[in-house]
C-alpha cells in the first residue's frame, strides 16, 4: 500500500435505519422488498448530497448503498444455500455496470492499496479490454466470457468495495455456474432470489436518489468507466459538475 494511505472504509455507519417493512411480509415479496429497499435508499442519497457534495461524498454514495445492501441481506437473507466462496469466479466473466459513485470508489481503493507499478499494469489491461469490446452490446461482453480484468489469482482485488451488481448475484450450485459458462451460459444458474431482490433495490434507489439531485445516473460500462477514473485525477469533481466524463462508458443495457 502506497506510504500514507489508508483504504476506504468499506461499511459506514447508518444513515438512516432498516425500515421497518423490510422485516416483515414485504420482505418475501419481490414488488414489496423492492420497493422499500429502493425509497429507502433513494432518501439516504438524497440526504447526503444534501449535507455535501464533494469528491468524498460522491464515494461516500457508493460505501451507503454497499453498506446498506448488506445489511439487509445479513438480517433478512438466509444464505446457508449459497454456494459462492472465494476462488469460485465463474460468474465473473459476465457484463458488469454500475453508477459513476460505485466507479469513483473501486478507483479510490484501488490507489489506496495497489503500488505506482500495479496501478499502470491494471490501465494497460483496462485498455486492452477495452479495445476488445469496442462496439460490442453488453450481451455479447457477457457472452465473450473474458474474466475480469479485476480478478487477481482468481480472486477479486476490490472485492471490499466491489460493484452492487456484484454484490447481488449468488449461485446455490457452484456446478452449474460451471457447466452455464462452458455453455456460453446456456444453463440455468438457480441464484438467491431475495438477495438478488434487495440488492436490485438498493441499485433503483441509488440512480433515483442521483437523477433527483441532477447528477448523472447511467450504468456504466465497470471497465471503461474504471480506465477513465484512474486516468482522470479530477473525474470526480467533473461528475459531481455534471460533466459527461464517463459518457464514453454507457451502454445500453437492453440490447
Amino acid at each position: 500500500m502506497p506510504k500514507g494511505r489508508k483504504p476506504p472504509r468499506a461499511a459506514i455507519p447508518p444513515t438512516l435505519p432498516i425500515p421497518e417493512p423490510m422485516r416483515a411480509p414485504a420482505a418475501g415479496q419481490p414488488n414489496g422488498a423492492i420497493a422499500v429497499a429502493q425509497q429507502a435508499e433513494r432518501e439516504a442519497v438524497i440526504g447526503l448530497l444534501a449535507e455535501e457534495r464533494t469528491p468524498a461524498q460522491a464515494r461516500r454514495l457508493a460505501q451507503h448503498a454497499g453498506w446498506f445492501a448488506g445489511q439487509l441481506v445479513d438480517q433478512l437473507v438466509d444464505t446457508s444455500a449459497v454456494a459462492c466462496r472465494a476462488g469460485c469466479a465463474w460468474c465473473c466473466s459476465l457484463f458488469v455496470s454500475a453508477t459513476a459513485p460505485e466507479i469513483l470508489l473501486i478507483a479510490d481503493y484501488l490507489r489506496a492499496t495497489c503500488s505506482a507499478a500495479q496501478l499502470a499494469d491494471l490501465r494497460e489491461r483496462l485498455a486492452q479490454r477495452e479495445q476488445q469490446i469496442a462496439g460490442s452490446t453488453a450481451q455479447q461482453r457477457s457472452a465473450a466470457r473474458r474474466p475480469c480484468v479485476l480478478l487477481v489469482d482468481g480472486s477479486c482485488s476490490v472485492y471490499p468495495v466491489r460493484p452492487l451488481a456484484c454484490g447481488s448475484w449468488t449461485s446455490t450450485n457452484a456446478k452449474r455456474c460451471e457447466e452455464s459458462w462452458r455453455r456460453h451460459w446456456a444453463t440455468t444458474i438457480t441464484s438467491n432470489q431475495l438477495q438478488l431482490w434487495l440488492y436490485g433495490g438498493v441499485m433503483l434507489g441509488l440512480r433515483e436518489g442521483l437523477g433527483a439531485c441532477g447528477l448523472p445516473a447511467e450504468q456504466l460500462d465497470l471497465t471503461i468507466a474504471l480506465r477513465i477514473a484512474l486516468e482522470t485525477p479530477d473525474a470526480d469533481a467533473r461528475w459531481l459538475a455534471g460533466e459527461p466524463v464517463f459518457a464514453p462508458a454507457q451502454v445500453d443495457l437492453n440490447t
